[in-house]
């Protein structure tokens, strides 16, 4: 049984030490650590008058540069690049049918079929790309980078 017990302990130190990614092939990059990577992201929504869409992005850990490129299909769409902290605020005024208040946007362009939206989010601030605004339902196609 001691012999059994001391083979147990080898193999439970020796298998999280591999499993570490140590042992890579010379040459081989390893994955970024997550707040490494850079922002790519595609989706293509279906928006009905009425609705507002949103994609929800977690907050960078440094400064990011955030490009937001829309194509409508079948109804122009308002698109907004909004932090966090004003996402209520906008979403209010979008399902009230009112423009949202300039100084809660980072970046928008309202009635658009195709356009890019550029901006920078600050470091450690969650940010949305809402879409609202159709008067017929659309499918809008969202390409959000970032780096």
């Amino acid at each position: 049984m001691k012999q059994l017990s001391a083979s147990l302990v080898l193999l439970c130190v020796w298998l999280p030490l591999s499993a570490s990614g140590d042992d890579k092939k010379e040459g081989e990059k390893p994955n970024p650590p997550p707040n490494e990577r850079k922002l790519n992201y595609e989706k293509t929504f279906t928006i009905s008058p009425g609705e507002i869409q949103s994609i929800q992005v977690d907050p960078p850990k440094g400064e990011q540069k955030v490009t937001v490129r829309i194509q409508s299909m079948g109804s122009p769409v308002d698109v907004y690049i909004v932090l966090e902290e004003n996402l209520k605020a906008v979403k209010d005024n979008l399902l009230n049918f009112r423009k949202p208040d300039a100084a809660k946007v980072k970046a928008g362009k309202e009635k658009i079929e195709s356009a890019t939206l550029e901006t920078t989010i600050p470091a450690g601030k969650g940010f949305a790309v809402m879409m609202a605004g159709v008067k017929k339902e659309a499918q809008v196609k969202v390409t959000l980078k970032g780096g």
